[in-house]
């Protein structure tokens, strides 16, 4: 549908870019993500407001292939709770300057998900530590 339209799920989600890859912490889960070049360019065209329907007509692959690459990662995106649809009362602009022209999806775009740190990042550092302080959880039969 040509007016689906996301934004990144703030402020639940941070996310920084790191030259051609975007890497994305979700506050919620604790799981932090990496989106490579081809991922990072989609997400970026997302969030600048252009629809789905768009960056698939517009970029250089514009095919099934192609079409299908940008559903993909839309899906996992959305199944991380990295991104959310625009509701309907948020005003839709696209920026002037965003376009998927020249979008190279010859890699097709990837999100690897690293569970790794989740415990530092669920923890409540002002209340879930002990007397020995941050980064020191307090035990789970000593929660209050």
């Amino acid at each position: 549908m040509e007016r689906d339209r996301y934004r990144i799920n703030t402020p639940q989600v941070l996310h920084e870019q790191f030259d051609d890859d975007v890497v994305l912490v979700n506050l919620e889960n604790g799981n932090y993500y990496s989106l490579n070049a081809s991922g990072s360019a989609i997400l970026r065209l997302l969030a600048n407001g252009l629809s789905p329907d768009s960056i698939e007509k517009q970029s250089s692959a514009a095919d099934a292939a192609a079409g299908s690459c940008v559903r993909a990662l839309l899906a996992e995106l959305l199944s991380e709770g990295l991104i959310t649809p625009c509701d309907a009362s948020e005003p839709i602009e696209v920026k002037e300057e965003t376009t998927a022209a020249g979008l190279d999806l010859s890699t097709p775009p990837a999100l690897q998900r690293f569970t790794d740190m989740q415990d530092l990042l669920l923890l409540d550092p002002i209340h879930d530590v002990d007397d020995r302080g941050w980064p020191s959880a307090i035990n789970d039969g000593q929660h209050g």
